[in-house]
């Protein structure tokens, strides 16, 4: 079972506003998403795994997570949100050829996982 946990952060830039929560979307697999806990409330978080459209290698599926409403100011946070990642038999991921695995074990910018508002990528790398 993989287990992304994620952070969406608003950064302050011009102009100041309130960014909507609704369009955001991180994509980074074949398998089944499960929000375990979500500071927000797992109620207030979509994920649903999608067929990846790009040719990079270890790129075949991401999970689209979302928000059902709300917004972030500038500098603003969702908090953490602690999803499960399974395949539908449960047999273990072989991550060493994904595209946005990380060696990480703590929160930090990830370049590989693209931050889409609505259909505009704002952050990171697409696929």
């Amino acid at each position: 079972t993989a287990m992304p946990y994620t952070i969406v952060k608003r950064v302050p830039r011009e102009p100041m506003m309130k960014t909507p929560v609704r369009p955001a979307t991180i994509r980074p697999l074949p398998c089944t998403s499960t929000c375990d806990w979500a500071q927000l409330g797992c109620g207030g978080v979509t994920h649903t795994v999608k067929q990846a459209g790009g040719s990079a290698p270890g790129a075949s599926h991401y999970v689209e997570v979302g928000f059902a409403s709300g917004s972030l100011a500038p500098g603003a946070a969702t908090g953490e949100i602690q999803l499960r990642l399974n395949k539908a038999d449960w047999s273990n991921f072989d991550e060493s050829d994904d595209y946005s695995r990380s060696t990480s074990t703590g929160f930090t910018d990830h370049a590989k996982i693209g931050l889409y508002l609505g259909t505009a990528l704002t952050w990171g790398t697409a696929p």
